[in-house]
């Protein structure tokens, strides 16, 4: 009674369906979760567009008396992927799709058995999963339990866990079991003798990418009531985030840390020597001298929008007007002491009379990642643009050997951390920086900038292959 035209069983959403039938009547057309989408007369020739979920959709052929007198079935399936004319996006996506996965299948292992339940994730720490889950979410259908895993085991004052840890053997003690003891920054993982709960303790960004990543999963699946159930966790961890000794501070009412590079989790040395604490990532509240770090701030208001956004959703209004509130509190704060002109300025000091040996570093004129981040974390149109031509300008004054104008710090310290300056985090120059820039690019009216990013990028990838 009726058929598919050119016997196509197989299509993509949008893909025109074109259907052949026998008789009066009309077509019906259900999606792979049965909700409805097409009722139309039927044609000699029916024409529609495939919508709906992914599965497999049927077509209910309804003669003048609603009856059913034929039906078929045809598959929709699809897969993230970019086609132009010129397949140079096309073969960009593909290559980062393939750093991912390769990254995520290179042998390590991928999941963790705690209690009875087995937990999926891409990397065993938090952040690396989070920014995984970003570009994973449009691939991979799992993605659920690798936010859980750090919901469950949550400290009991909030505090989340930034990685699961595994240890060559299962008693005897490492540097960080010792160090990390103090402030009950390390734990074993229950049935896992050879796996460590860990959290570098000089770190603060912890607790808004969690949340980061309860929203990225939650706007990926589309699941209200898995988001529901991490919220009051999300909440506990912004709680702590903003009351803790580790990471508050009362004098700024931002959020605090060490003295890194940017985000990463090593102090300078003068700082290992007056914390008198043997590593470069451990902090002591009662002899440490802390600063407010721009990116955990700006991570932390954006992460709280997210929050509310949820806590909207599922009815809880006024929860959502504090975190709103807290938000833009967060960013009136930062925006007094560290906003400059043109970028965030790395580090304010809770302490100005404290001194560096960093050389002669001209700090205040450097240029760190996260500037990069925050022009993708709310902060305002305007400040968004002066970080752009900050980046710009670098591109203009960089020497010609330069892969690139996503240096990770700019100009980098001449000395006072482990690394050679031009080196990973002190002045080298990554992607994860570029593709923040761009992305950043496309939304504040600098599209021309975001695309010659991305062609940079395909560049030096290819050059590097």
């Amino acid at each position: 009674m009726i058929k598919l035209k050119n016997n196509e069983n197989i299509f993509k959403p949008l893909d025109k369906v074109e259907i052949e039938k026998v008789g009066r009547g009309k077509i019906v057309v259900y999606d792979g979760e049965v909700r409805k989408y097409v009722e139309s007369d039927a044609g000699d020739i029916t024409q529609f567009m495939v919508s709906g979920s992914l599965g497999n959709h049927i077509v209910f052929y309804l003669d003048e008396n609603d009856k059913i007198q034929d039906k078929i079935t045809f598959k929709v399936d699809c897969k993230t992927e970019i086609k132009e004319n010129t397949g140079k996006y096309e073969t960009l996506l593909n290559r980062l799709y393939n750093t991912l996965y390769q990254d995520w299948t290179k042998g390590y292992t991928k999941f963790l058995r705690i209690r009875g339940k087995q937990y999926k994730y891409y990397v065993s720490w938090l952040r690396d999963h989070v920014h995984a889950l970003k570009g994973m979410k449009y691939w991979d259908s799992d993605i659920k339990t690798g936010i859980e895993l750090y919901s469950d085991s949550q400290r009991e004052d909030g505090m989340i866990w930034d990685k699961c840890k595994e240890m060559c053997h299962s008693e005897k003690q490492t540097w960080r079991d010792i160090e990390f003891a103090r402030g009950d920054f390390v734990r074993k993982i229950p049935g896992n003798p050879t796996r460590r709960w860990m959290r570098i303790p000089v770190e603060n960004d912890v607790e808004f990418l969690y949340l980061e990543g309860i929203y990225y999963t939650w706007k990926a699946c589309g699941d209200d009531q898995w988001m529901e159930e991490q919220l009051d966790n999300a909440i506990k961890a912004v709680q702590y985030s903003t009351s803790d000794d580790y990471r508050w501070s009362d004098k700024y009412q931002l959020l605090k840390r060490g003295y890194t590079i940017d985000t990463w989790d090593f102090q300078s040395a003068d700082d290992v020597k007056r914390n008198s604490t043997g590593t470069i990532m451990r902090i002591n509240p009662e002899t440490g001298e802390f600063n407010i770090f721009y990116g955990d701030n700006t991570g932390m208001a954006v992460s709280c929008e997210y929050l509310a956004e949820m806590l909207r959703v599922v009815g809880r209004e006024n929860e959502a007007e504090k975190y709103e509130k807290l938000a833009n509190n967060l960013r009136d704060r930062l925006n007094k002491i560290s906003w400059n002109g043109n970028f965030y300025t790395h580090m304010v000091p809770e302490n100005p009379d404290v001194k560096r040996d960093l050389g002669d570093t001209p700090t205040e004129k450097q240029v760190t990642l996260s500037n990069a981040y925050s022009l993708n974390r709310g902060i305002e149109h305007n400040k968004c643009v002066e970080i752009i031509k900050t980046y710009q300008k670098i591109k203009e004054e960089m020497p010609e050997s330069s892969p690139g104008e996503w240096y990770n710090c700019y100009p980098p310290f001449e000395k006072g951390f482990h690394l050679d300056k031009w080196e990973y985090m002190n002045g080298g120059v990554s992607t994860i920086t570029a593709g923040e820039l761009a992305r950043g690019a496309f939304e504040h009216g600098y599209e021309k900038y975001g695309v010659d990013i991305l062609q940079d990028i395909q560049c030096k990838v290819k050059i590097l292959q």
